[in-house]
């Protein structure tokens, strides 16, 4: 057995993991598990962080990953109705026939994580989700992304400084190693500081921000883009089948794989291709601007600005004629294929393709200039105002969510595009989709999700 003691001396921080939860055992189910005695956060004694990160060891085939006797090994769902990756390459449009499954496996997931957060810092924190949870295109194997949400501050981080332990990320790291979590990662120095954790029921790997709101706003936009079209959502599993093997949707690489798209990219890069060919609306066409005594805004911990997160929801549904999800799909890869990436961007915010020196992009000035522009929806797309200075602006530049796309990356994302269109050409038929019980259950089972607001 080792220690693994936390340290700051470090950007990431590979901290211990407790005492496995053994399936074989008698006693409470998995899913009612009992949260390990609360830490005492203002302590640094015994019950202290610094001591609780010392008292608990874990084997080196625990840290690693490997399973052991006892551990539930979580099923996984394969990507074509054959029980394999298909070797074509093609997309796999289908909605999974598991999706109520899977979301009631996550809501279990989220309830052990809340309760592991309440015990220990308060009632008054719940944790939620964002990212394609929240919109209804995660997978039984995708990761879980989740927020707490702290009631106090329902705009983020309108303040500098936080007193709460909470927003001491390795005291909430370490709440997470005293709930039973395993592969518990501290990334305090990121843009959002985030704890990654495995969850041991479920074999889920999550990651848990504080109080990062932005993210529940963006996804809450996506979800609603698929409530207005009945072709996006199964549109976005199937280009996320297609991209996985590919290693086409792995925005932090993998091993001596480059980054590539987010799922969160490869979203906004099918909105606008359905906002291009007149399929879907601007959901933020036409806003009245934001006063400063709009609390319609979310403020993020770096940069420490705020964002006009407003959108749109009574918009009508464009129909969709006779257009159906392999056509549009197929559009998707051409469309992506032959896109002029060195002189256009998408923008789904202004609903259109730009030129890149457009006044609604003014990329920050770089040499040579990102190969591929895909503009955030929300961030830099205002002029903001100061709550503690009502009449200072500062305008930013919009981000783009795909400047970490390399030149050799682009390229081989476009060769994939080709390479489907160039199979269609020759008689290959797209994978037939399946939406048999899974597309009216995600919905359903989305509509049973908070909505969010500021309040909350």
């Amino acid at each position: 057995m080792i220690s693994r003691s936390i340290s700051c001396s470090s950007r990431n921080y590979l901290l211990p993991s407790a005492r496995p939860f053994n399936s074989h055992s008698t006693g409470p189910s998995p899913a009612l598990a009992p949260i390990h005695k609360p830490v005492n956060m203002n302590r640094r004694g015994k019950d202290g962080v610094n001591a609780a990160a010392k008292r608990i060891t874990t084997t080196n085939a625990e840290a690693s990953g490997s399973s052991q006797k006892g551990h539930y090994k979580p099923r996984t769902f394969t990507g074509t109705p054959n029980g394999k990756w298909s070797t074509r390459r093609g997309p796999t449009v289908r909605v999974d026939e598991n999706a109520t499954q899977i979301l009631r496996v996550r809501d279990q997931v989220k309830a052990r994580v809340e309760r592991a957060i309440q015990s220990t810092f308060g009632r008054k924190y719940r944790v939620q989700y964002f990212g394609s949870t929240r919109y209804g295109v995660s997978h039984s194997n995708s990761d879980l992304d989740l927020v707490v949400v702290d009631p106090d501050y329902p705009q983020g981080f309108v303040k500098t400084e936080f007193r709460e332990p909470i927003y001491k990320p390795r005291k909430l790291a370490a709440c997470i190693i005293h709930s039973g979590f395993s592969q518990v990662v501290c990334r305090p120095s990121s843009a959002v500081p985030i704890v990654k954790f495995r969850d041991r029921v479920s074999g889920l790997e999550c990651d848990l921000n504080v109080n990062e709101r932005l993210g529940i706003f963006n996804s809450d936009m996506i979800k609603q883009y698929c409530d207005f079209s009945p072709v996006l959502r199964p549109m976005l599993f199937g280009i996320k089948e297609w991209a996985k093997p590919l290693h086409l949707n792995s925005p932090s690489g993998v091993k001596s794989v480059p980054a590539s798209f987010s799922s969160y990219a490869l979203a906004l890069m099918t909105i606008g291709f359905l906002q291009a060919e007149g399929l879907l609306p601007n959901l933020q066409a036409n806003l009245p601007p934001l006063s400063p005594e709009d609390k319609s805004a979310v403020w993020t911990r770096k940069p420490r600005r705020s964002w006009d997160v407003r959108f749109r929801t009574d918009e009508t549904p464009i129909p969709l004629g006779q257009a159906d999800v392999n056509t549009l799909l197929l559009k998707w890869f051409r469309f992506w294929e032959t896109f002029p990436y060195a002189h256009k961007c998408i923008s789904i915010r202004v609903g259109a393709i730009l030129d890149r020196n457009a006044p609604e992009v003014s990329e920050p000035s770089r040499n040579p200039p990102a190969p591929i522009c895909v503009m955030d929806p929300f961030i830099g797309t205002k002029v903001l105002i100061l709550p503690f200075d009502p009449s200072a602006k500062l305008s930013l530049s919009p981000q783009n969510v795909t400047v970490a796309i390399s030149n050799k990356v682009l390229e081989r994302f476009k060769e994939e595009c080709a390479k489907v269109v160039e199979r269609n050409a020759n008689g290959e038929q797209l994978p037939q989709h399946r939406t048999s019980c899974g597309a009216q259950d995600i919905s359903n089972s989305l509509a049973l999700l908070p909505s969010h607001n500021l309040s909350n």
